[in-house]
């Protein structure tokens, strides 16, 4: 799913996304969207984080070669 369309998702039903993506140089991260609600209880947009999840996905990696 695209970024927007994720972002619409979440504006239209109100239910959190995750999603890995990466960045141009290999890194990737976790990005959580979630609805943004307004004091009158209306979803009123969305609020995106992101977590720098490199070393994890490396390591993950890493032990599924291993295991191979």
């Amino acid at each position: 799913m695209k970024p927007t369309q994720q972002f619409q998702h979440v504006v239209d039903g109100g239910e959190p996304c995750k999603a890995i993506i990466r960045d141009e140089s290999g890194r990737c991260f976790l990005r959580k969207t979630f609805p943004y609600v307004a004091e009158t209880g209306e979803t009123a947009g969305v609020a995106i984080t992101f977590a720098d999840i490199s070393d994890h996905m490396r390591a993950v990696s890493s032990r599924f070669r291993n295991d191979a």
